[in-house]
């Protein structure tokens, strides 16, 4: 939190930005959990893969590193433990407010102790974030997210920060459309959110681009047609 709003960054090769505190976030994430747990392999965003494949952590240190470095919320460290292709465990933390959130699978999902779900607003009343500016090129996603009934459609950097929106009723989905994201941005929050109410649909489109919606139960029939709908138009 020292950086938080004034570090220096670099920009990658996709335009998203790096700083040096991500690479020591997860330097110290990797050193602790190996330290802890010597056989269980580690797959982060900065340093790849050490260790077995078949139990691994997933580590993004700073999801949201375009809120860290513009002083933003949305900022979190994910980690998930992935057993046999399969995510058991979810840790987001969120240094900005200083909690920790956490799902085991079949347990239900938590804010610091306390358990958390998702919102039962109806459509009229919904918020719905999407993924990445990619929608912006496709506009016509938005606007049918929009016709669908939905209060408010809007833009917000971080997967982490989003899925924590669904998870504990902020907001009643999450639509990533053609997204650029990586199994440490994507698993660990998708599984959090599922064992908060959240229903996962994958949204595959003919140009076999991969697109997914995190949503509401009582939103998600409505807007899944509408999605899709264009998608495939």
């Amino acid at each position: 939190m020292a950086g938080y709003g004034q570090v220096d960054h670099e920009e990658k090769d996709d335009r998203t930005v790096v700083t040096e505190i991500d690479k020591a976030v997860e330097q110290k994430i990797v050193d602790a959990l190996l330290a802890e747990f010597p056989d269980i392999g580690v797959y982060g965003e900065e340093h790849g893969k050490q260790g077995s494949e078949e139990r691994y952590w997933l580590i993004d240190p700073i999801d949201g590193t375009e809120s860290y470095v513009r002083g933003l919320p949305g900022v979190t460290t994910i980690i998930g433990l992935v057993e046999d292709g399969e995510v058991t465990q979810s840790y987001i933390y969120d240094p900005v407010e200083d909690v920790l959130y956490s799902a085991y699978k079949g347990q239900g999902a938590f804010a610091d102790e306390e358990e958390i779900h998702v919102s039962k607003r109806p459509i009229n009343r919904a918020t719905i974030y999407v993924g990445s500016s990619t929608p912006l090129q496709r506009p016509e996603i938005m606007r049918a997210i929009k016709d669908a009934g939905v209060f408010y459609v809007g833009l917000f950097f971080g997967a982490g920060i989003k899925a924590l929106y669904v998870a504990t009723g902020k907001i009643e989905g999450n639509i990533y459309i053609e997204h650029g994201g990586h199994d440490w941005d994507h698993l660990p929050t998708r599984m959090l959110a599922e064992e908060a109410g959240a229903i996962f649909t994958e949204l595959p489109n003919d140009q076999n681009k991969w697109s997914y919606a995190v949503l509401a139960p009582g939103i998600n029939d409505t807007i899944i047609e509408a999605v899709q709908r264009e998608l495939h138009a």
